[in-house]
């Protein structure tokens, strides 16, 4: 798992990127592969998200994720989202603890890619929606 230094340094933030190594799967999707949609075995899908997790302290469950589809939306993560399937959108927000907020990022040589941004803010400055609209 790679840390961003600036994000390291804020103590009310968990987060990590994770690299191919450290997972279950094997073949041609011998990695750390967390996408359920590659085809990769499901049960190996399930064990390299629940390892990604622990990484962070936090229950397998506990992951959201979305699908991105190149639009302008952004999900609220509730209680209520954290575990499901992915949703369509691209972001995620939410203002609760204990929830990982989780986003694949591939890199491929023939297209761009979308950039990563993982905003930060302290608990009761903004709400998430407001944070958003911001």
């Amino acid at each position: 798992m790679i840390e961003a230094t600036n994000l390291a340094a804020l103590d009310h933030l968990r987060h990590g990127f994770f690299t191919r190594e450290g997972g279950i799967s094997v073949g041609m999707f011998a990695s750390l592969n967390c996408g359920f949609s590659s085809g990769d075995d499901p049960t190996h899908v399930t064990e390299n998200r629940a390892r990604a997790l622990r990484r962070l302290d936090l229950p397998a469950e506990s992951l959201c994720t979305v699908r991105q589809v190149h639009s302008a939306r952004v999900l609220v993560v509730g209680e209520a989202h954290a575990g499901h399937q992915p949703v369509e959108a691209d972001a995620l927000v939410t203002d609760r603890l204990g929830i990982a907020l989780g986003v694949a990022i591939l890199i491929l040589f023939t297209t761009a890619a979308c950039a990563c941004v993982v905003p930060a803010l302290r608990a009761a400055r903004l709400s998430p929606t407001d944070a958003i609209r911001r």
